[in-house]
């Protein structure tokens, strides 16, 4: 008896299967190469995305450094900016810029060429 159902079992299953196999039109193929396709595209991607991290990895140190430089610039402006005499507070930005660029301007000394000797 069980060996009677485990042959029905396996006529099934087979039919089955055959039947799939002929009627189906294909198109399975279709969907199996779009989607290794598009595996590949997002493959490529990804080492794309890859590369880009290390790169901004690799930028990361200069980035810190120049934050550090501006810092230390925006400090020495400001130190330079408490030194001015006056009411700076009331200054407006492009004043405190001139205020700045002329207090850091150092006279020239005059050539030999000048017309105003």
């Amino acid at each position: 008896m069980n060996k009677n159902i485990i042959i029905t079992i396996l006529i099934i299953i087979l039919l089955a299967g055959g039947v799939f196999w002929f009627l189906n039109d294909g198109k399975y193929k279709e969907q199996i190469k779009e989607l290794e396709n598009e595996r590949e595209l997002l493959k490529m991607n990804e080492a794309k995305l890859e590369y880009q991290k290390d790169s901004l990895k690799n930028l990361e140190p200069e980035i810190k450094w120049r934050t550090r430089k501006t810092e230390e610039k925006l400090k020495t402006q400001q130190n330079e900016t408490d030194a001015i005499p006056g009411i700076v507070a009331t200054y407006t930005n492009s004043k405190l810029d001139s205020i700045l660029s002329n207090h850091r301007h150092k006279p020239r000394t005059k050539s030999r060429d000048s017309i105003n000797d």
